[in-house]
């Protein structure tokens, strides 16, 4: 046998007209009113009606989620009661007023607000015992572990062979413009153009 709960979904769906839908959705609504503390169970109840391939099911969903949003009560929290002299010890507890603000202060006691202080940049072992390539060797070791290509050999690719110094570096020849034998300035182009017409 099922619940009257069972009933009023099954009216959601196939209602015959859309007042039966809208009143079954209502009274859904009145179900959170009676019943505050289920409105979880409704709402996952509901979704799947709104994911109906009926357009008239999707329709009375809705309507049903605004009956519930209806008569959810008003939420008030619980905590201590607001008064005039608790406000003013809160003022002189935890907020700053303008008036006294003092900015020199703030600079010369201040914590400092930056992300960071610096020491991830500071290299674990002195460089000054080794030579430039052992030094260069170190720190690329340390870039790599930084940028996660540490990992590459673990998963059997060569990290050497996936960039190198060659690939950083920057050519002349490069660093000029498209020099091939086919390109030609435009005013070239346009030139040529209306010489041939």
């Amino acid at each position: 046998m099922s619940t009257r709960l069972d009933r009023l979904f099954l009216l959601l769906d196939t209602g015959s007209t859309s007042l039966i839908r809208k009143s079954a959705a209502e009274q859904l609504g009145d179900v959170v009113r009676l019943h505050p503390f289920e409105i979880s169970n409704l709402l996952s109840k509901i979704h799947s009606y709104l994911r109906s391939s009926s357009w008239e099911t999707r329709v009375a969903a809705g309507q049903a989620v605004d009956a519930i949003a209806k008569n959810v009560p008003q939420w008030e929290p619980r905590g201590a009661p607001k008064s005039e002299s608790s406000m003013a010890s809160f003022v002189g507890t935890g907020t700053v007023l303008f008036s006294q603000f003092d900015v020199k202060r703030v600079l010369e006691c201040g914590a400092s607000l930056l992300a960071s202080e610096g020491d991830q940049y500071d290299i674990a072992q002195p460089l000054v015992d080794m030579d430039d390539k052992e030094q260069l060797l170190q720190q690329r070791q340390l870039l790599n572990k930084r940028l996660g290509l540490d990992i590459a050999g673990s998963l059997g690719i060569d990290s050497s062979n996936l960039f190198n110094d060659d690939d950083l570096r920057m050519t002349v020849n490069s660093a000029l413009p498209n020099t091939n034998n086919n390109s030609q300035p435009v005013v070239e182009l346009l030139r040529s153009a209306v010489s041939w017409g």
